[in-house]
């Protein structure tokens, strides 16, 4: 009917709401100072964040003004909430429901493409640069696990890219240690679709550029 009507196919997506988590009666608590919400704070203390069961949320994702932290398992932050509860990162919690219908197959997921792109001076530690992101998919895929030695972008994770997107996040790549003029960095991803997950590995070549030093000669002979 909505192809007679409006020329178009019509794509349904239904999803429930998330559920409640049921605690065990004696959950871990971590000890905290100020205002929580017992499954989830504001990020205080670097101790916090570093402690074991819990996710530490940078102010850039999801919207967020602050850092938080965010109980990963049965964690508590303060105390134990009685009974059931909102809040964490448990599968009750994150696990939604997804039917989608449509007339057409969804494509298969398919691998992201990651680039750096910058100029890279060997045996120099600071070198900014960015890491490309691109999602060759015609839907917004997200990027939970991105892995690459020498680059750290642990902090940036987990990211949403619209269909046929680019990314770039701003990185500092230490090359004190590189002597060679092609530099291989190998790295793993993770990525997730409507209903699929994918994982890959990948290895970036990238073509330094000769050392830079900041240190002079004033000795000249004449």
């Amino acid at each position: 009917m909505i192809q007679e009507l409006y020329g178009e196919n019509a794509l349904f997506v239904i999803i429930s709401d998330h559920g409640y988590t049921e605690l065990p009666k004696q959950p871990p608590i971590l000890p905290v100072s100020g205002k929580t919400k017992q499954r989830c704070i504001e990020i205080e203390h670097q101790d916090v964040a570093r402690s074991n069961g819990v996710w530490a949320l940078g102010a850039h994702l999801f919207g967020l003004i602050t850092d938080m932290a965010v109980s990963t398992n049965y964690t508590c932050f303060g105390s134990a909430p009685k009974g059931a509860s909102h809040g964490g990162c448990t599968p009750q919690e994150l696990a939604v429901p997804c039917l989608i219908l449509s007339p057409s197959k969804q494509q298969p997921l398919q691998e992201i493409s990651i680039t750096v792109e910058g100029v890279i001076h060997r045996r120099r530690k600071q070198n900014p640069a960015y890491v490309n992101i691109l999602n060759p998919n015609p839907y917004g895929v997200g990027v939970s696990q991105l892995q690459m030695k020498t680059i750290d972008i642990s902090d940036r994770l987990p990211i949403h890219i619209e269909k046929e997107m680019m990314v770039k996040i701003p990185v500092n790549i230490d090359a004190s240690e590189i002597q060679s003029g092609l530099h291989e960095i190998s790295g793993e991803f993770t990525i997730h679709g409507f209903a699929e997950t994918k994982s890959g590995a990948f290895t970036l070549k990238i073509q330094t550029a000769g050392a830079m030093s900041t240190e002079f000669d004033d000795d000249f002979d004449i």
